[in-house]
């Protein structure tokens, strides 16, 4: 496994601890939101109590997509002008999981604050019932919850325990249950070659997704490719 892979299964187990969905739960509780509702976050973010709405940035400029601001009477969420919708609504998300997180995470806030958004994205249960209609297809799901497809491959991983890893050029995030990961150029020929237990999905901005329906397989292709010949 490369180096991309490998870190991103260290982050994983790190974003894990967090309980994303227990999170998005409270989050929701403090709101009085139903469980498996798919809310504007707008909405939400009117409703947690101590926050004050969102506003884009106009006139602003923002480091991130969103930022949470201190305003008279508490706080409200900054969201970068121009962004495509499903960007600009995870970003609502992730701040409203930071602001509600608070205290409780540390230097892996992000990573932790996107896990938390995508449980509020795309409830558990709703989500479910999703992949039971168009199954562990990430660009129909990103329609319904109106999210980025690599959220939803992601969360794909999440709830079925499906192993998936959805690649940029510059990262790796892997969701599901824990494998052997190959390194990337062989996921690629894998992918090519049609190798069964394997599929692999563009996804948006450069992004590939992988989706390992066999992993014994897909983990003994990787073991027999690094195995040399003996004299």
């Amino acid at each position: 496994m490369d180096d991309l892979l490998r870190r991103a299964t260290v982050l994983r187990r790190a974003v894990d601890v967090w309980e994303s969905d227990a999170w998005a739960l409270d989050i929701r509780q403090r709101a009085n939101v139903d469980a498996d509702e798919i809310v504007r976050p707008s909405e939400l973010a009117r409703r947690v109590p101590g926050l004050l709405g969102v506003v884009q940035a106009k006139g602003l400029r923002l480091v991130e997509d969103g930022e949470l601001q201190r305003v008279p009477g508490g706080w409200r969420i900054v969201v970068r002008a121009g962004i495509p919708v499903a960007r600009a609504r995870f970003a609502v998300l992730h701040e409203i999981a930071e602001f509600a997180m608070g205290d409780e995470i540390d230097e892996r806030i992000d990573d932790a604050c996107n896990a938390v958004a995508a449980s509020l994205a795309m409830p558990r249960r709703t989500f479910e019932r999703a992949l039971k209609t168009c199954g562990p297809e990430p660009h129909r799901l990103a329609e319904i919850f109106l999210v980025s497809s690599t959220a939803a491959a992601l969360r794909i991983g999440e709830v079925t325990r499906m192993p998936v890893a959805a690649m940029s050029p510059r990262r790796v995030w892997t969701r599901g249950h824990e494998i052997a990961w190959p390194s990337e150029g062989e996921l690629h020929l894998m992918a090519r070659a049609g190798r069964p237990g394997l599929r692999s999905i563009m996804l948006e901005r450069r992004r590939v997704g992988f989706f390992v329906d066999d992993p014994d397989s897909i983990e003994a292709a990787s073991v027999e490719r690094h195995r040399r010949p003996t004299e």
